[in-house]
């Protein structure tokens, strides 16, 4: 079996700043999507030696996958798990306020002969084609939790006539109490935040490899949360577009959706990031 990166892909669409990351340094792959804290003008954002929280954990799993010294997908999450709770320890924090925490979604695949594991967590995606023709994708838990979100963001939007920032200082309490009820609660999001918690609310996935034809992994980006309440139909539209234009094709699908309901949201453009695994 050849196993190919087929393709990669970074936008920072309109983000304030950078946090998502990327890993292809076969056999492991992934991508990921930094969360810090809420903040507005009123509470700015809290940094860790000139990082945002969800950069600062975004960093600690990159640095966890390069120094690993074993191919376990678990071990690995668990490791920068670790590290970015002592950071936030260190810089004052208590691991018990999820609102308070940066952290990061994620999606990582161990591409082996045999299997292809997969752990999930939180808004990011798996999806594969099979030879057979089927299509399958991750679960995405968080997507609920998302949907009341941006309901409430769309509601203050209309409120406040459009005002970001006036949206911001009315939506920060309501994000505040959301996370501390849904973050690392089973069934809901999981998020590397440091709280021991998270191993109980990750997803696994293995398919055999000899069944695999292609492996897409993706951040929030490129897959808007109003899209996505069917996951089976999801799944095969984004194998679809794929196979129209790669990556790209998705990216121009996620922005033109992303585009229609901007003056309801609270950015115009997620940053955007996803790799793709051909398997002959």
């Amino acid at each position: 079996m050849k196993i190919i990166l087929d393709a990669e892909l970074y936008d920072r669409g309109t983000a304030a700043a950078p946090e998502d990351g990327l890993w292809s340094k076969f056999p492991i792959v992934g991508v990921w999507d930094g969360v810090s804290a809420p903040y507005n003008d009123e509470h700015p954002p809290f940094l860790y030696k000139g990082l945002t929280g969800g950069k600062m954990a975004g960093d600690a799993l990159a640095d966890s996958l390069q120094s690993a010294t074993v191919e376990d997908l678990e071990s690995i999450l668990v490791d920068a798990n670790r590290k970015i709770g002592d950071v936030q320890i260190e810089a004052g924090m208590n691991l018990v306020d999820a609102s308070t925490l940066g952290g990061v979604t994620f999606v990582l695949a161990q591409l082996g002969t045999e299997s292809i594991k997969i752990v999930h967590g939180g808004d990011c995606y798996a999806l594969w084609a099979k030879k057979s023709g089927e299509v399958g994708i991750s679960h995405n838990s968080f997507l609920p939790f998302e949907m009341e979100l941006r309901n409430k963001v769309a509601e203050l939007m209309e409120r406040t006539g459009g005002n970001r920032k006036e949206m911001w200082r009315l939506f920060y309490p309501f994000l505040c109490q959301k996370k501390r009820e849904n973050t690392n609660v089973p069934g809901r999001c999981a998020l590397l935040n440091g709280q021991p918690k998270v191993v109980r609310c990750w997803s696994k996935y293995s398919i055999p490899s000899k069944d695999i034809s292609l492996l897409i992994l993706l951040t929030d980006g490129l897959v808007p949360a109003h899209e996505a309440g069917n996951e089976p139909e999801l799944a095969r539209k984004l194998v679809s577009l794929y196979e129209k234009g790669r990556l790209v094709e998705i990216l121009a699908w996620a922005r033109r959706s992303e585009g229609a309901i901007a003056d309801r949201t609270h950015e115009t453009f997620s940053e955007a990031t996803g790799l793709a695994i051909r398997f002959e």
